[in-house]
This record gives C-alpha cells, structure tokens and sequence, in this order.
C-alpha cells in the first residue's frame, strides 16, 4: 500500500509470528469504545495524575512519529491516565493498549468499578505479563509490546463506569514519588472492545469505530463466471489444521466428485 496506494481488492493479511507467507485475516465485527485511540490529551480522557503527557514524541509500531510519552512529575508514587468508559451490555471485555519502555520498564492497566475490577502488571524490557490468566503480552518489535487485560463484567455491574487505569512505575513493587519524576514510558493504540480476546487495532478519532466482519466463504455459484478462475483448468490448494475428530476415522481431505461442472471437496 506504500508504493501503490489504497488496494481496494486486496485482502487483510496476517503476518504475525515473523512468516514470509502470511495467511488471509479473518476477525469477527468488533468496535473500538475509545473515542480517542491515539489523542490521549482528548477530553474523552479523563486527563492524567501524577505526570505529564507528550504527544507525538516517539515512532509507534505504526511506523510513524504518533506515539505519546507518559512521564512521572514527582508529584506520585504511581502515575494514572483515565477513561471512564460506560458499557451497556455484560460479559467479557478486552482493554489492550501499545507499550515501549523508555526510562521506566512496567506499565499496568485495570479495570476499576466494575465488581472490583481486573488488572495485569507488565514487564516491557522481558515481555512478560503478571498474571497470564487476567490478559496477554505481544511482541510487536523495536520495544513494543501489545498489553491486554480482559474482565468479564456481569449485568450487576453495569451501574457505574468503567474506569480504565494506565499506570506506569519503575519497579513491580512500585516507586517513591521522587524516583518516578522524571521516569517515562510510551504509549500508543488504545483499544476497548466486547469480547474476550482482543482483535487487531481499531483506531478511533473522535468517536466509537466499529470493523466489520470478514467472510468467511466465497460465497460464489460459479467460480470461472464469477471471475475467481480465468479459465476451467485450476489447482486446488488446501491448507488445513485438523483439531479434532472422531475416534477411529480417518481425516483427510479428498475429492469427492466433480461432474456436471460441481467440484466438492470433503473429509
């Protein structure tokens, strides 16, 4: 997209895990709840204890000079960046943000007024989360880090707002005032989303932004009318992660018939 602009019939590709061949990128319809993904001075945020903001201070994985330092003023042990983000519905919830260390190596984000909130401690020079079970850590590369922690929140809950705390400090056990001044980390990418795994990023500008869904089938009558194949000759090729099946069956793909113009493939 660099060298030849928008693509508009090309699909989402998903490089992860450093492939050479990416595989297509299949996610379901998610919104990011965040009105500013990336403007964390917005008034959709609740501003910042504790420290200072600086925006456009460093590159974000995104290649470009957008992300935001957080920085300990001496005022605080700890310091907070809030957004009390109401939902309307209960269940699972995933709040994952971009992180890089800068002179300060964790950040920690929770979930607070929500039946006593959820919260995961991250180490951003190991890759390394606190607690596996409450969230996950992904190796973006040049330092960053994808940080998530999810919360169920039940229909009990749904009274007060969620209160999102992006906190930084110098050590797990935390800092003195004096020694957080001066410290920093970056930040970049705010997600808020339904669903218990997070999606890829979403940015925001303003406003709540939704991503449909992929198909997830061709959906197509006829392949050669339809333009998918140029002509009636054609090479099947299918890669397959077998899972799970019956015991004592056997698994594997095979052509089952091809006449009157039909190809179907089974296991």
């Amino acid at each position: 997209a660099a060298s030849a602009g928008i693509l508009g019939d090309m699909p989402r590709l998903d490089y992860s895990g450093g492939v050479s061949c990416p595989s297509l990128l299949l996610e379901p319809a998610r919104t990011n709840l965040f009105q500013n993904s990336e403007y964390f001075s917005a008034s959709t945020w609740q501003g910042i204890t504790g420290g200072t903001l600086t925006e456009n201070d460093a590159t974000s994985p995104e290649g470009v000079q957008n992300a935001t330092k957080i920085e300990g003023d001496g005022s605080s042990t700890a310091i907070r960046l809030f957004d009390f983000q109401n939902v309307s519905s209960a269940g699972d919830y995933s709040f994952s943000f971009f992180a890089k260390a800068g002179t300060a190596n964790f950040i920690q984000i929770s979930l607070l007024g929500y039946d006593g909130g959820g919260q995961a401690s991250f180490d951003l020079s190991n890759g390394t989360i606190d607690d596996a079970a409450n969230g996950s850590i992904e190796d973006y590369g040049n330092g960053w880090y994808r940080c998530t922690c999810i919360k169920s929140i039940g229909a009990t809950d749904l009274t007060g707002s969620a209160n999102l705390y992006v906190r930084k400090s110098l050590t797990a056990n935390w800092d003195t005032a004096a020694e957080a001044n001066g410290k920093n980390v970056y930040i970049y990418g705010a997600q808020m989303e339904a669903g218990s795994y997070p999606t890829s990023y979403v940015p925001s500008y303003g406003s709540a932004t939704a991503r449909a869904a992929e198909p997830s089938a061709l959906n197509k009558s006829d392949l050669i009318s339809d333009g998918f194949f140029s002509s009636s000759e054609l090479t099947w090729f299918i890669d397959v992660d077998l899972y799970q099946r019956d015991g004592g069956s056997t698994v594997a793909p095979r052509l089952i018939s091809s006449s009157n113009n039909q190809v179907f493939i089974g296991f």
